[in-house]
């Protein structure tokens, strides 16, 4: 029977005939030219297969056949073979409008839409958010566009309203006027007017400081963004962005934020601004924050600020000071650093003797006297120093440096400290050549 009707039946018999194979149905759907069987089988077969080879089929092209298709068919793909081929642009757009369509059929109704009537009123009264939102994605019209931006109940479509807003006035109207915060955010980004970004940098304060930080990012003011990084007291993020603004460029200005905000993480951000060397060791100099000083040195030497609360300051800096070899860095920090072992860091890496002479006599501390005696290479003056120090630390380092046996021949009968006298007594040797290595018993006195 299967045989016969392949061979006499017709394609409709055997498009109908549920016994026969889908492969056979489906090669004599395409034969069909009956819009009304066409319509049938698409929306009465119990195979979805045939069904969607119906719909499919070249020769159904019924528009009014189609839309029933689409309005009485469950299956999404169904609905998507459907709508492909719908050209009806009111159809299409009552179809999109309908509230219990799927939002892919939504999608795929309104990409097949080219009437900017059509698609401003999908746009505008769709139940559907994301048949509005695809509505809004093929509009142009700014007006249009605008209205959604601002009336819109869902930040997605208000989102992708403003994305395609150009119109500098209806972008500043919702920067300043509309109550979403992110619809504001999103218009700020897309602000080009001077004006309207100054006063939403300096007056927004109470809309938060996500908006204000938009609008700071785009400033092109040097003055006003030096201002705001400086005086701004509302948050450290606010001055932060007019920091990283890539119009604020003065390295002088930079350098005293760096110094005085009382926050740390604006320092740090101005200091990554920073190439000029003077600007950066004025930094690592005076900045009231410790971690402030060492991140300047450590930007100085072209490495990454990181966290310093897991090491102690001193141990990060001495770190550093072992990297450098510019004698005039090395001079100020070792003449001005408030941290003793960093200055003795530093007085270890100098060469200058005048500079290493004055620092043995005038530092407060010994140890930092006692690296710069280390140093020092004048025999008349290590011998006035391990005669005159206050400390004994200095005048021991002293008597160790000298070389001068007339010189050390001298102590051990002019010097009162007992230590100091041996220790000379140990570097004559009896009139030999000095002794490198001290005995352990003398280096505890």
């Amino acid at each position: 029977m299967k045989l016969w009707n392949r061979l006499f039946g017709s394609p409709s018999h055997i498009a109908l005939d549920m016994e026969e194979s889908l492969d056979v149905r489906r090669t004599a759907i395409e034969k069909l030219t009956d819009q009304v069987l066409l319509a049938k089988i698409a929306m009465e077969d119990d195979y979805l297969g045939v069904r969607l080879a119906a719909v499919e089929s070249k020769n159904f092209t019924d528009q009014v056949m189609l839309a029933k298709v689409v309005v009485e068919e469950k299956s999404a793909q169904i609905h998507h073979a459907a709508i492909s081929k719908l050209t009806d642009q009111t159809f299409l757009t009552e179809f999109a409008l309908r509230a219990e369509s799927d939002s892919n059929a939504h999608q795929a109704a309104i990409n097949k839409i080219t009437d900017r009537l059509l698609l401003a009123k999908i746009a505008l009264e769709s139940k559907h958010s994301s048949a509005r939102c695809a509505a809004v994605r093929k509009l142009t019209d700014e007006a249009v566009l605008g209205r959604v931006a601002t009336e819109d109940g869902s930040s997605e479509v208000r989102e992708t309203a403003i994305q395609k807003l150009t119109d500098q006035d209806l972008l500043a109207k919702i920067a300043v006027e509309v109550e979403y915060g992110q619809a504001r955010r999103h218009a700020v980004e897309k602000l080009t007017n001077q004006l309207v970004l100054a006063r939403i940098a300096t007056e927004d304060e109470d809309r938060g400081w996500a908006i204000r930080e938009a609008a700071i990012r785009r400033l092109a003011d040097p003055v006003l963004l030096a201002k705001i990084a400086r005086e701004d007291k509302y948050s450290a993020e606010i001055r932060i962005a007019a920091i990283k603004n890539k119009n604020f460029t003065d390295p002088v200005l930079l350098a005293n934020i760096a110094i005085k905000d009382k926050d740390a993480s604006p320092c740090y951000a101005a200091i990554c601004r920073i190439t000029d060397q003077a600007a950066l060791v004025k930094i690592a100099m005076q900045a009231m924050n410790h971690k402030v000083r060492e991140a300047a040195l450590r930007h100085l030497m072209k490495w990454p600020i990181i966290d310093y609360d897991c090491r102690s300051p001193e141990y990060v800096r001495e770190n550093d000071i072992e990297k450098l070899t510019d004698q005039i860095v090395l001079a100020k920090i070792a003449v001005g650093d408030q941290f003793p072992s960093v200055r003795k860091a530093a007085t270890k890496k100098l060469t200058d003797q005048k500079l290493l002479m004055k620092l043995a006599v005038e530092d407060k501390e010994p140890e930092v006297r006692r690296a710069a005696i280390n140093k020092v290479t004048d025999q008349v003056f290590l011998a006035r120093i391990a005669a005159e120090d206050k400390d004994p630390a200095p005048r021991y380092a002293a008597v160790a440096k000298l070389t001068d046996l007339v010189l050390l021949e001298k102590i051990p009968m002019e010097y009162r400290d007992f230590a100091v006298r041996y220790r000379a007594c140990l570097g004559t040797d009896y009139g030999n050549k000095p002794i490198v290595n001290e005995s352990p018993i003398i280096d505890s006195l």
